[in-house]
């Protein structure tokens, strides 16, 4: 069976391109995109017969499909919100009924995943097509967005298929980045082939598409299940106590349909499934051979409980993990003896193993759209810290003066009310010299603010006689704490050469203690040569030197 897909850019002119495309490629069955030049125009072509879900409330949008008319059909309701759909189904000979979605999904918002059940619950094969507007890496160049990461799970998850050409779909006029918007999603049948075609005078390309209907793969599931054995023997005792008390027929029967969902409920309460997210690992062939050994080997020691299978089996086990184990050394190698400066992938990798990424739930507005950034409030954007200071040559006088700087503050805030974190407000006396009589508390918006011994400003730790011992400490820390992180990179271990290494201390770690040296770097050498030290430290394991000479 060979179907078609085409789509339109909105222009009359281009139902000319589709009546000559479709009479050079001959299809059978073509959904017909979004852009359909107004309602009050008819889509007619010999020995076909359309479908359209239009677009009533404003301009753009709708879907179709152009089927010939001796091909067995009827159209089909599905009901969606977040996206448009044009949904038929087929009635070949000799084959179960086929559900053929044409789906449009606008540019904004997110594609539900319970409306996609809709469709690939509604026949054993479903064939889901058109622009989803959803770009994912596995099928689309340059960045992707949020539905493609949604659609890529649904997937992976419901053990579908995806087709999609090699080549771009969409190419915009303001933009050197095509990407690929329109694909199918294949529910129980085997994959096909795709290509992209140029040509209609549109944006969008032509797809075509050839599946074989005859032959019905199932997907490769992504779903690994395991069984808990102790808990399902510890299930099945909980549930058959003991020998049934069999008298006549009828208790045989009971007893059957009692050990059977017995069961059932134990395998479903004791397994658990993991999804796998990335690609199925590549292996060498030697490796993938040893380990096809290795099943038989355990397969016929199964069938014949030989001691000697077993014996063999394990040590097989052995060698492939101490080869699985040198191959991902190896590979690791390579990988990063292929890091370089020129293609900014040295700092990529540095970038990975230094930074701990934390999901951001987004901002969404009351329609459930994402609120532009430039709409939040500057203050927000835009949150620093502020120091008051004072000096004088009597703590009283500086006293004084914080204190009355401080109801200054507190009428101009409350004047334009603005709200101040006092949990977050320190103070600090700095001086030379100590004193026994307890200094006078400052009082902010009606609460005491209590004297500290230090007060970390902008990532600098000011303690009340600015040695910056603290500070040093704290930086000593941070520091160790990244070159943990970034010891595959730098180590005694790594390949990598001795330039990149010392580009990345240059680019990563040094900046961690030097920060504010301006300041810090008063304080006294005994301070001072910690940082030396610290440094001395970490060139000597990028060099590979002992740390004792």
């Amino acid at each position: 069976m060979k179907k078609k897909k085409l789509w339109l850019q909105g222009r009359k002119i281009a139902d000319r391109d589709l009546k000559n495309s479709i009479g050079i490629w001959a299809c059978k069955l073509g959904p017909i995109g979004r852009r359909i030049s107004d309602i009050r125009d008819r889509l007619k072509f010999p020995n076909y017969l359309s479908y359209r879900t239009d677009r009533l409330t404003h301009r753009g949008g709708g879907t179709g499909i152009l089927i010939r008319n001796s091909i067995d059909h009827h159209p089909t309701l599905i009901a969606s919100t977040t996206f448009e759909n044009t949904t038929i189904e087929l009635h070949l000979p000799d084959s179960t009924p086929i559900t053929i979605s044409s789906i449009y999904r606008p540019p904004y918002g997110s594609i539900s995943t319970l409306e996609l059940n809709n469709i690939f619950n509604s026949n054993s094969k479903c064939i889901a097509v058109d622009d989803f507007n959803a770009k994912y890496r596995a099928w689309s160049s340059g960045t992707w967005n949020s539905n493609g990461t949604i659609i890529h799970d649904y997937i992976c998850n419901n053990s579908l298929i995806l087709l999609a050409p090699c080549e771009p779909t969409h190419f915009l006029n303001h933009s050197n980045n095509p990407s690929t918007l329109h694909f199918l999603i294949l529910k129980n049948f085997s994959s096909g082939d795709a290509n992209s075609i140029n040509a209609l005078s549109s944006d969008h390309n032509p797809v075509s598409f050839e599946i074989d209907i005859n032959v019905n793969l199932p997907a490769i599931s992504r779903i690994i299940k395991t069984t808990n054995w102790s808990k399902f023997k510890q299930i099945i005792s909980t549930c058959l106590p003991g020998y049934p008390n069999i008298q006549n027929i009828k208790d045989i029967d009971e007893a059957i349909t009692k050990l059977n969902n017995a069961i059932l409920t134990a395998i479903n309460l004791a397994f658990r499934s993991k999804l796998i997210n990335g690609n199925y690992r590549k292996l060498p062939p030697n490796i993938v051979k040893k380990i096809t050994l290795r099943n038989q080997i355990r397969k016929r020691r199964q069938q014949t409980y030989d001691p000697r299978y077993r014996r063999t089996a394990n040590r097989l086990t052995n060698q492939i993990r101490r080869e699985i184990r040198d191959y991902d050394q190896e590979s690791w190698k390579k990988w990063l003896m292929s890091l370089n400066q020129e293609d900014n992938s040295i700092y990529i990798a540095a970038r990975k193993f230094s930074r701990k990424y934390i999901q951001i739930p987004p901002i969404l507005d009351t329609n459930g759209n994402y609120r532009p950034i430039s709409l939040l409030s500057n203050i927000g954007k835009n949150s620093d810290d502020t120091a008051i200071l004072a000096q004088g040559s009597t703590i009283n006088y500086v006293i004084h003066t914080l204190q009355k700087g401080l109801n200054n503050i507190e009428k101009w805030c409350t004047l334009w009310r603005v709200a101040i974190n006092t949990d977050k407000t320190h103070a600090v006396m700095f001086r030379k010299g100590t004193s026994r009589k307890e200094l006078k508390t400052l009082s902010f918006f009606d609460e005491d603010l209590t004297w500290d011994k230090e007060v970390k400003y902008l990532g600098l730790i000011l303690d009340d006689k600015l040695t910056f011992r603290s500070h040093l400490k704290y930086n000593t820390e941070k520091f160790w704490a990244k070159v943990h992180l970034l010891i595959p990179l730098i180590g005694r271990r790594s390949p990598l050469t001795l330039e990149n290494k010392l580009l990345l201390f240059k680019q990563v770690l040094r900046p961690i203690f030097t920060y504010v040296a301006q300041i810090w770097g008063l304080a006294a050498f005994s301070n001072r040569k910690k940082a030396q030290i610290l440094q001395n430290k970490i060139l000597r394991i990028i060099v590979n030197h002992s740390l004792n000479l």
